[in-house]
């Protein structure tokens, strides 16, 4: 029976480990590039990217690209396109959030980066929408180091 407790209080913390963690704010900029595209089951489904060249001092610092897919799974399990997304922002959130912008993530290295992104539970980008603060729910998706994309049209 000591055994089971022990190992039930080891599983209760793993699990509590898991589920508790920071939140991460991003302001949308204008370098964040958003894609709404299909997907092969016929769901819409947008993707978030931004690259960024981090303040490493290393001779081989390349630009990092950082992607993500927007949560936009609706209450009804619908997908919403980007303009429908409502996830709005109240005023009291708002002045405690710790906005973060791009030029707040070069001051780290690449690898800060990618542990801060990869083990941030909760990441959402936040942007002004008319007179409203609409916040969307980001989850990471990988890293492309020394990827650059080139636009053929």
């Amino acid at each position: 029976m000591k055994n089971f407790l022990y190992i039930l209080l080891l599983y209760s913390l793993g699990i509590n480990a898991q589920t508790t963690g920071d939140t991460l704010y991003l302001k949308l900029d204008k370098n964040m590039k958003i894609e709404e595209s299909l997907d092969v089951l016929g769901y819409n489904q947008i993707k978030l990217s931004f690259a960024i060249k981090s303040n490493n001092k290393a001779p081989n610092s390349r630009l990092t690209t950082y992607n993500f897919l927007i949560d936009n799974l609706n209450s009804d399990f619908e997908n919403e396109k980007f303009d429908h997304i409502n996830d709005f922002v109240s005023k009291p959130e708002y002045e405690k959030m710790k906005l973060k912008s791009l030029e707040d993530l070069t001051v780290l290295s690449d690898c800060e980066i990618f542990f801060l992104l990869a083990d941030t539970q909760n990441i959402f980008v936040v942007t002004q929408n008319n007179d409203d603060l609409v916040k969307y729910r980001l989850i990471y998706l990988s890293t492309q180091r020394g990827w650059e994309t080139v636009k053929t049209h």
